[in-house]
């Protein structure tokens, strides 16, 4: 396949989300990651990491430690006014480096199910017009509610956003599959996720990431649901009286957009542009004047 090349654009015109695998990225990391070495605490041996600028990038990895050790985690607390003001001010002009932990399961028949894993990286682009906006608006509710002197949690979940993107790999590659809850695919993804709190993030409690196998489903419903029943409520209770919950998963319209660092566009870049070169070349053609478009979709 012919194979374009581009930089990671992280402009206001830039895509809001861009993801590639962590193996690619720990080859090529950008410029704002250096490799540095450390010495481990037990074995007294010497290890490499990949350390973040943090005048250039937010790294808020919450998995892959030993990759990205410096990083701030994904809960990010905040006690003063003057404490989120800084940080809304470094999530609104530096990208932020997230991790997440992917997962899809492919149920061929009762008896087989076909398991594919990996690990991303992900960079927001915070200068994106969507994000900005997204971004803005919960934190300047949190600011209202630290003023008042109420708990808050800010949640940005990017995680429904990478599952979207994982399943678009998948179908460009042919294999389709009907998706969960009433199909036989499942697309999953964890830890791509921000919470901005004085309280406390939300418990990911009763979940479990093997809960496809059958012996897992039959000791989830014999014993966890019915400790689920008198606990997540009292829970949830607890939580609403105590802090206000704000953000949750992303608006719909945004996407994920994979890029490679070696700045190669991949299959779904190429689909898009395709689409768009179309779109520009059939418009040429209705009003009489012929153009060239090359292939990232620009007119020559």
């Amino acid at each position: 396949m012919p194979v374009g090349r581009r930089p990671l654009n992280l402009t206001p015109t830039g895509p809001a989300i861009n993801v590639t695998l962590m193996q690619h990225f720990v080859k090529h990391p950008p410029a704002c990651f250096s490799v540095k070495e450390r010495t481990t605490r037990w074995r007294k041996q010497r290890r490499q990491y990949l350390s973040s600028d943090p005048t250039k990038i937010t790294s808020c990895a919450r998995s892959a430690k030993d990759i990205f050790s410096d990083s701030k985690g994904g809960c990010l607390w905040v006690h003063t006014e003057a404490e989120l003001e800084t940080l809304t001010e470094t999530l609104l002009t530096l990208p932020i480096f997230l991790t997440a932990c992917l997962k899809r399961d492919h149920r061929k028949t009762s008896n087989t199910t076909l398991v594919h894993t990996g690990k991303a990286a992900v960079i927001v682009n915070t200068q994106n017009v969507q994000i900005q906006h997204h971004f803005k608006t919960l934190l300047a509710e949190a600011m209202d509610l630290m003023r008042e002197g109420k708990k808050f949690a800010v949640e940005f979940d990017f995680n429904s956003v990478l599952e979207e993107w994982l399943e678009s790999v998948f179908v460009s590659r042919g294999e389709e599959g009907n998706t969960w809850p009433w199909g036989n695919t499942r697309y999953i993804s964890r830890h791509a996720k921000i919470t901005v709190t004085n309280y406390g993030e939300r418990a990911p409690c009763f979940t479990c990431p093997d809960c496809s196998k059958t012996t897992c489903r039959v000791l989830s419903w014999s014993f966890f649901l019915p400790c689920c029943c008198v606990v997540c409520p009292i829970y949830r209770l607890q939580r609403c009286l105590r802090v206000t919950d704000l953000g949750g998963r992303l608006p719909e319209e945004l996407y994920a957009t994979a890029f490679n660092p070696t700045m190669e566009i991949t299959d779904a870049d190429f689909a898009r542009l395709d689409y768009m070169r179309r779109a520009v070349q059939s418009f040429a053609r209705s009003n009489g004047s012929p153009i060239k478009i090359d292939s990232l979709g620009r007119v020559l």
